[in-house]
Order: C-alpha cells, then structure tokens, then sequence
C-alpha cells in the first residue's frame, strides 16, 4: 500500500519478492537482462548467492518503478544506483498477465 497524498492506492503485484545485491570490485551485480527480463546468472555473484531467477521481471529498482525501461535506461539505472541495490521481481507470466490487464484497463 502506497500514500498519495490523502488517498492510499494498492499496488497489484502478485508474487513480487524483493532481493537485495551487492556490487562486486568492478561494479557488477552478477546477471544478465534484456530490457527488464533477467536472461543469465552468473556463478558466484551476488545475484546467484541471493537467489536471483532467470526469466524474472525486475518491476523495481531500489523502489523506483522500471516496468517499462529498454535496456539502455535499465542499464544506466542500474549503473547509477548504490554498492548495494534493492531489486522488486515477479515471474515472467504474472508480469505478462498484468500488464495485458493494464492496457485493456486504459
């Protein structure tokens, strides 16, 4: 639940989990992504210790929401964020399933 202003609004993220990663000594968080798709996990990262899943969608960085970053501002939010960084992810199909729901809604 968020407070907006005096309204309070729900936010619909069915299976979200939250991690938090390291950056190692070259400032990498140990996986691949393709626009906010999560595509590889490197071994012994921050991201593999952590629990990190391929085919996940990252929704959140550090609580800013990034559902519809490309990889060029998912890279430079990332890139910009802290040594250590706070990722919001849902599976694949739920992601699908609500953002279908969403344009139909608008």
């Amino acid at each position: 639940m968020t407070l907006i202003g005096n309204n309070m609004v729900y936010l619909l993220r069915p299976l979200a989990r939250t991690i938090t990663l390291h950056k190692d000594a070259a400032g990498l968080l140990g996986f691949s992504f393709k626009d906010n798709l999560i595509t590889a996990v490197m071994q012994k990262s921050s991201a593999s210790r952590n629990g990190l899943l391929i085919n996940q969608r990252i929704i959140e960085v550090d609580g800013r929401n990034v559902m519809a970053f490309k990889n060029k501002a998912m890279k430079s939010c990332l890139d910009d964020a802290s040594v250590t960084v706070t990722l919001t992810l849902m599976p694949t199909e739920f992601y699908d399933e609500i953002t279908k729901k969403s344009v139909k809604f608008f």
